[in-house]
């Protein structure tokens, strides 16, 4: 399916990103520095960045160095929760629907290094092992018009919660303590009751499906849910949906075209095992057989295929390349100096100075 974007379309939608960083950041900063200066954030982390650091999207949008950017998530003084609020307030009141979907799903980030607050060797969903990452549990809303995050939380594992130095060196909060994934994706479920986001069912993965305290706490708030609930070691899943807050329709707000909300939400069947994938213990499934369990290409995805369009680059003269060329070669030459102090190994003679 193609679509015609003309450049018209595309000023349009750099004058409606404008108008929508200035309403975000209205009353966040008391001061236009760093109003600007989140305005070219996010029009750069919408850009087509290769990697987004702070020193290419500083790039990108024309600043003449990475320290604007690094002093916004550094050293300005913002409140990260009033964001967060304003965001989800925004997202529901251009895609909020009584039919809505919240969706609950986690993110993680590979790291090499230790410093990064929460990095561990943990399960990495996008390597399916474990890896040397960050998880971050993220909830989502989506509805026919689209869908977009409206709240995430950073998982901390025990080693971080049980070492107080080292979550004050990282800047962690000292009343902050070790909190489940699913403890975190209740919490974010409470906010998004709390502000009164219309939706109508409630879904995560199986890791958040086997943990009982997260549905004690959709039937406590009768909230309607559908997860599935896996068993691993024997190769089996099973669909499980609650009653909630609405009595439950053939599908709505799942996705009925694709087949999945009529046997899930079927009245009478709240909270029992529905559907079993798998074909017991011991089974190999070869990429024949992951072909075929792959959903159809017709059945369409939940909330609709986002589009996505590019935001205008600023011009850049012969300049701004060459200065940038250069302070990408300092500071890449500040990092190797600074790795080799730290092991105590002796410089190389190329960087001594």
């Amino acid at each position: 399916m193609g679509y015609d974007i003309s450049y018209d379309h595309l000023v349009g939608w750099e004058a409606d990103l404008h108008l929508l960083t200035e309403r975000v950041a209205d009353s966040l900063f008391t001061r236009p520095e760093p109003r600007a200066t989140f305005a070219d954030l996010v029009r750069g982390l919408m850009a087509d960045v290769p990697r987004k650091n702070s020193w290419q999207l500083a790039e990108h949008v024309g600043h003449g160095s990475a320290y604007r950017l690094e002093w916004l998530l550094g050293g300005a003084k913002w409140d990260a929760e009033v964001l967060r609020d304003r965001v989800r307030d925004y997202v529901v009141a251009t895609l909020g629907a009584e039919d809505g979907v919240l969706i609950a799903d986690d993110t993680q980030v590979i790291k090499k290094g230790v410093k990064s607050v929460g990095v561990a060797p943990q399960h990495c969903g996008l390597t399916r092992q474990n890896e040397n990452c960050q998880v971050m549990p993220m909830l989502s809303y989506a509805s026919a018009g689209g869908h977009a995050f409206i709240d995430r939380a950073l998982y901390l594992p025990r080693r971080w919660t049980d070492d107080p130095q080292r979550c004050a060196q990282a800047g962690v909060p000292a009343e902050r303590e070790f909190a489940t994934k699913p403890q975190l994706v209740i919490d974010m479920l409470d906010r998004a009751l709390a502000a009164a986001v219309p939706f109508r069912y409630f879904t995560a993965d199986s890791g958040y499906g086997r943990d009982p305290a997260l549905r004690a706490r959709c039937h406590a708030a009768a909230v309607a849910y559908a997860w599935p609930t896996c068993w691993p070691s024997r190769s089996i899943c099973r669909w499980r949906a609650g009653g909630g807050r609405h009595p439950p329709r053939s599908g709505a707000g799942l996705g009925a075209e694709s087949g999945v909300g009529a046997p899930l939400l079927r009245a009478g069947h709240q909270g029992r095992p529905l559907l079993r994938l798998g074909r017991g213990r011991g089974h190999r499934q070869g990429p024949a057989a992951r072909r075929r369990a792959r959903p159809h290409a017709a059945d369409p995805p939940l909330g609709g295929r986002p589009q996505r369009g590019r935001v205008l680059p600023r011009p850049r003269g012969i300049d701004h390349i060459l200065h940038w060329s250069l302070f990408r070669r300092l500071h890449q030459t500040r990092a190797l100096i600074s790795h080799y102090r730290r092991r105590g190994d002796p410089l190389l003679a190329e960087l001594r100075m």
